[in-house]
């Protein structure tokens, strides 16, 4: 689902998706590439996180994270 929604419409898109491309059963592999994502992150030119396909649930989860961190914001007269 993820991969699809992704498409560009036209063109191509180069991705770099962890669940596909770290052999998620190989724990050694894991904490090896665990440690280069910083860096792969840090030289992409765009990033962009599939969090889920958008269901209520997944809607539900967002506003309360949403909320949440607005309670940590702290005030600039306070830092």
């Amino acid at each position: 689902m993820a991969l699809n929604n992704l498409r560009l419409v036209e063109g191509e898109r180069a991705l770099w998706v962890d669940a596909v491309c770290i052999n998620q059963e190989d724990k050694e592999e894991c904490a090896r590439q665990v440690l280069k994502m910083g860096d792969i992150y840090r030289r992409a030119t765009n990033v962009t996180v599939w969090l889920g396909d958008g269901s209520a649930a997944c809607r539900a989860s967002f506003s309360v994270l949403w909320a949440l961190s607005a309670c940590t914001k702290t005030p600039r007269a306070w830092r």
